[in-house]
């Protein structure tokens, strides 16, 4: 809806509950989506920040076409947001919404023509496409909030507030001396889950998932496993 100026709102075209997300598809500028908590489509807007208007697309013109439908939006509340999960160039879609729940949406087309799919081996932890809290609302935001370049995931549930740290740029600077790879390498996205017992968002940060190579340990595998020792962890620990 626009604002008229004069206190007067213009009537919106979408009927129902709908929740609101930006992003550039297609490379074509920044349209704003709206999802429809009745059918579960995806309307695209065109935004003209000169004339403060926007102008709905048809299907032949949204980048998401016609044919995707969030089931888990239909008849219930949801969130939807756009970022770059697998560093591919292209935005991803996350959506979160009732039953407490998350749904991972991969693009796997080009920057140009945009194609999405449920994302059946999900970056997010114990996740097959979904990832559940429990019961009640999950609205997810995406955002680097701790500076390391790479973006955090915060979810806000009805039992608190969830981090899910983002540890890809720690991990792949922090295997030592290539002593250990970074846990799901190829990945933009390792998820540390920082979540406490009382639903409150953890201070700490993990360093990095590191897997290391036989001999070595720690979190960034700077130490000795508990059977070496010494240089480079070159000698075998005497058996008891």
């Amino acid at each position: 809806m626009k604002n008229m100026g004069d206190v007067t709102l213009v009537k919106g075209d979408v009927r129902g509950a709908i929740s609101l997300a930006f992003g550039d598809l297609d490379g074509e500028g920044i349209l704003a989506f709206v999802v429809n908590w009745i059918t579960g489509k995806i309307i695209a807007y065109q935004i003209d920040f000169d004339k403060q208007d926007l102008t709905r697309l048809d299907d032949t013109e949204n980048p998401l076409g016609d044919n995707l439908i969030i089931s888990k939006c239909e008849r219930e509340e949801c969130q939807m947001t756009f970022f770059d999960i697998d560093s591919d160039g292209d935005l991803d879609i996350l959506v979160g919404g009732e039953n407490n729940f998350l749904q991972l949406f991969i693009n796997h087309g080009t920057p140009s023509k945009p194609s999405f799919s449920l994302d059946e081996v999900s970056q997010l932890p114990d996740t097959l496409g979904n990832y559940q809290f429990g019961s009640g609302k999950s609205l997810p935001v995406i955002a680097d909030t701790d500076g390391d370049g790479d973006l955090d995931l915060w979810v806000a549930t009805s039992h608190g507030v969830e981090l899910f740290e983002n540890t890809a740029a720690d991990c792949a600077s922090q295997c030592t001396r290539g002593r250990g790879v970074c846990a799901n390498e190829g990945l933009s996205s390792t998820f540390n889950d920082e979540r406490d017992s009382f639903g409150l968002f953890s201070t700490s940060f993990a360093a990095g998932v590191c897997d290391c190579q036989p001999k070595f340990a720690g979190v960034a595998c700077e130490q000795c496993d508990d059977t070496h020792y010494g240089q480079n962890c070159a000698d075998k620990c005497p058996q008891n």
